[in-house]
């Protein structure tokens, strides 16, 4: 519950700042403010990931097999190789 909650609001601190560029593009104490606005959002996602507990193995190994053979077969099949 803490990554999604960091994420949102890591996307408000970014809207602001754009929103603050689009009202005032000529401001140079905004153009600063949009570097701790940014700042502040990229600080508040890393620390809820380190915060958050992570699971340290996958829950199933059985599906993973088949999810990465279908993942090489589409690359290799976009590359033309196979």
């Amino acid at each position: 519950m803490l990554i999604p909650l960091s994420l949102l609001c890591s996307t408000g601190l970014f809207y602001i700042s754009f929103i603050l560029l689009v009202i005032y593009p000529d401001s140079r104490d905004i153009h600063i403010a949009k570097f701790g606005l940014w700042g502040a959002g990229l600080v508040l996602e890393v620390m809820a990931h380190l915060i958050a507990r992570t699971p340290n193995q996958l829950r199933t190994h059985g599906s993973i097999t088949s999810r990465i053979g279908t993942l090489v077969t589409i690359i290799l099949g976009e590359v033309g190789v196979y």
